[in-house]
């Protein structure tokens, strides 16, 4: 692995933007395609990473699908066969090397129907690392519930 390293930006929180965002999704093996199929990749290949950018509001940009990367870790030229062997891998070399596949006819939108569960957690910037609690719940436009 050469030493000079062009690093994947890490989610993080350090940076000044109205909005923060953590998520989880579990892919829908069962009934969906795998992120590796949408991604032209067969076995051997697993994917460590997404970077999503939905489309613009703009009605004249030109991503009115929006942009989907994908990082992927080649495990079949690595010869890792397991999960635990690329955290272990990933451990012991500082990282792990992926590359990074800009997917042309894919949508947010088909990346979110391969998944079975999704939950996206948006805090403000200012709030991102605060406990809240609900003191009350309502709803808008107030619906009486009988």
């Amino acid at each position: 692995m050469p030493e000079e390293r062009n690093w994947v930006e890490t989610p993080h929180y350090d940076f000044d933007r109205d909005w923060h965002i953590s998520g989880v999704m579990e892919g829908d093996i069962v009934n969906g395609k795998s992120l590796e199929s949408l991604a032209g990749l067969g076995t051997g290949w697993m994917i460590v990473g997404l970077n999503i950018y939905p489309p613009r509001a703009s009605a004249d940009s030109c991503d009115s699908k929006g942009v989907v990367h994908v990082h992927a870790v080649n495990t079949e030229e690595l010869g890792l066969d397991t999960y635990e062997a690329v955290q272990r891998y990933g451990a012991e070399h500082g990282g792990l090397p992926v590359t990074d596949i800009l997917l042309h006819d894919v949508s947010l939108q088909d990346v979110l129907r391969q998944m079975a569960k999704i939950h996206i957690h948006i805090r403000g910037h200012g709030h991102a690392n605060l406990k809240l609690y609900e003191v009350k719940r309502t709803d808008f436009p107030n619906i009486e519930y009988t």
